[in-house]
């Protein structure tokens, strides 16, 4: 039976999913029953938010005189949109315990500069600064902070086609492709562009064993994902954690650091 706080803060957050994208991904009862259990078990609501930091943001430094000048869309997702759903629960009594970690590409020669992504995430920690809501119930991390290191999973990399059919892989090297036309310095070849997407899904697929797993940072290995890209992202988590992507819970805007041309 599900709790008349559960009712309310779902039947908001389901309003918050609708208003993204008519064909965002549904939020799955997968939610419902993690948040009605925190609740009768008065345990915090754990949210994970997946903060992307790729190599645009060098660009992007470059573009804003070697600094970071936040854009107004981070601005309104950290004091906007996630005190809106902060207040959702608070408006419930219910207690969250939210984490923002900054995610850098696993792959070496894709990963993010140490100088711009700590200028970034300081950028982006300081939109936080006097607002209650936000310091009290908002941890902001350097994803190697949860974890020292992940490897690519050896499961996956021996045994990849059993996991990943063709036609789920060329749909993924057809996106990265169409993404990497934005940085052209950072082409490669089809064929390198192919191991490089293995080894990108065996690290995911490792990452998801480790979020849902006993050495989790989260309690039994549930949260709530709130993710900041289009959750077909998550794909590849699914692979070794089969209800992975049932913690997806779409309620924010996508893609906020990017600007426009």
């Amino acid at each position: 039976m599900r709790l008349p706080q559960t009712q309310k803060i779902v039947e908001a957050l389901r309003f918050l999913n609708r208003t993204i994208d008519k064909n965002n991904k549904r939020i799955d009862e997968w939610v419902d029953n993690y948040i009605n259990d925190c609740i009768l078990n008065g345990r915090p609501v754990e949210i994970l938010l997946q903060w992307c930091s790729g190599l645009g943001l060098e660009q992007r430094m470059k573009r804003q005189g070697n600094q970071f000048v936040p854009l107004q869309s981070e601005i309104d997702l950290v004091q906007k949109e996630i005190l809106k759903i902060i207040n959702i629960f608070i408006e419930q009594n219910v207690k969250i315990s939210w984490i923002v970690t900054f995610n850098r590409s696993y792959i070496k020669r894709r990963k993010l500069p140490d100088s711009v992504f700590f200028a970034y995430i300081t950028m982006i920690k300081g939109l936080a600064i006097g607002i209650k809501e936000l310091e009290e119930n908002v941890l902001f991390l350097d994803w190697e902070e949860l974890v020292n290191e992940i490897k690519p999973n050896q499961e996956i990399l021996i045994n990849f086609d059993r996991f990943v059919n063709k036609k789920a892989m060329e749909y993924e090297i057809t996106n990265f492709l169409q993404m990497l036309k934005q940085y052209p310095d950072a082409l490669a070849s089809e064929e390198d562009l192919r191991c490089e997407a293995k080894e990108r899904i065996a690290y995911e697929s490792e990452e998801a064993l480790f979020l849902a797993g006993t050495k989790s940072p989260f309690t039994d290995g549930k949260f709530i994902l709130i993710p900041l890209e289009k959750p077909e992202r998550y794909v590849f988590f699914n692979l070794l954690v089969n209800d992975f992507s049932k913690r997806i819970c779409s309620v924010v805007k996508l893609y906020p650091w990017r600007m426009s041309k």
